[in-house]
């Protein structure tokens, strides 16, 4: 983008930016250097598959068949319209209103070279993830930041009526159910969040976070009862409301969300299980992340069978997103399985080949130690 903005604007073709360019890249070499420097210096493989394989790898695609998210048609498309909403309603709000005279500003030059960069560069990877978008956020304010004044009173009140709508559902609910357990000791028996979340959780009372989720409840009501009949309040409503979401997500349900999201009871299960005479275990369909995390809870780094074909080590991990055994013309024996607690969708089988008399099978739903 910093390349790009002098080829597009004349604005930028002066010695002054030269200058700040040189600055701001001196200011950032530091950061820029010394952690993948020590990064190599421990561990050269690391390092690789940090920089080579999840940048230019992901990028190119050479390294997408064995890291995965790869980009399916349309993605750019299909993710930008929600994942930018409603900053990408101001931007084309202000481009349209301000024409031609837009181009000159400085806002608008870097909002939109940022925008075709990022769109240019999603375009060609072959990997791509709604995170990706991130950087996008930025252009899309930068292109709209003058735009909240512009937008006509129907955009407006339907923003408010729906930031509203999604402060107060955020407000009964998160505490409803926060004070339900703390009261009862469980959630409320609701199909739609115990399929995702575990009914027997034990809240913790944390006095800090109930103190921030007080101080946000209070703020967000206050701050949007004073917005309430002014012109171009519903950005700042639709702000708020979603600040007061995510605010009481991550105080009042964190432990919840945390107890049901957490592999380390599963893992640590499955490495006391795993045979002492195991000296490699070969894994099919565990993901990325999860195999992150197996190697760092239970120091178990598996050969994947989508890379080295067929199994090669005497036990097999198997992650299925439905619970069923292997087809039973294969040679393995099921020895041990798990799951997050709460979670039905997802979990994990433990098979040894040829395994002679095996002990009954473990059958192992785990919550975080907190609960």
């Amino acid at each position: 983008m910093a390349v790009a903005l002098p080829l597009f604007f004349r604005d930028w073709r002066h010695r002054a930016y030269g200058r700040l360019l040189v600055l701001a890249a001196l200011s950032a070499l530091p950061w820029l250097i010394v952690w993948p420097t020590t990064l190599y210096l421990r561990s050269p493989e690391l390092f690789r598959l940090w920089y080579w394989d999840n940048n230019i790898g992901r990028l190119l695609g050479f390294s997408v068949p064995y890291l995965g998210a790869e980009k399916e048609p349309g993605f750019l498309w299909q993710t930008s319209p929600w994942f930018l909403f409603p900053g990408w309603i101001f931007a084309a709000l202000a481009l349209w209103r301000q024409g031609s005279c837009g181009w000159r500003q400085p806002a608008v030059q870097i909002g939109m070279t940022l925008l075709l960069t990022m769109c240019l560069l999603l375009g060609l990877s072959a990997s791509a993830r709604a995170v990706y978008l991130l950087p996008m956020i930025v252009g899309v304010a930068l292109l709209g930041s003058g735009a909240a004044g512009m937008v006509p009173a129907w955009i407006d009140r339907a923003l408010a009526a729906i930031g509203i709508l999604i402060g107060f559902v955020a407000l009964v609910l998160f505490w409803l159910v926060w004070g339900t357990m703390i009261a009862s000791g469980h959630a409320p028996d609701w199909p739609w969040l115990t399929r995702w979340l575990p009914a027997d959780f034990a809240m913790p009372i944390s006095p800090l976070e109930v103190t921030v989720a007080i101080t946000l409840t209070v703020g967000a009501m206050v701050a949007i009862a004073k917005s309430m009949g002014r012109r171009g309040n519903g950005l700042l409503v639709w702000t708020l409301a979603l600040t007061l979401a995510w605010g009481l997500t991550t105080t009042l349900w964190l432990p919840w969300i945390d107890s049901a999201r957490s592999y380390r009871a599963v893992f640590e299960s499955l490495a006391v299980t795993l045979p002492r005479d195991a000296t490699c275990i070969s894994s099919r369909g565990v993901g990325e992340g999860e195999r992150s995390m197996l190697e760092y809870i239970a120091k178990l780094r598996t050969q994947r069978e989508e890379v080295f074909g067929s199994p090669a080590c005497p036990v097999l991990l198997v992650e299925s997103k439905a619970a069923a055994d292997l087809p039973p013309d294969e040679p393995w024996a099921l020895m041990w399985s798990g799951a997050r607690l709460g979670d039905a969708r997802e979990s994990f089988r433990l098979y040894r080949f040829d395994p002679g008399d095996m002990p009954p099978v473990a059958t192992i739903r785990h919550h975080h130690p907190k609960s």
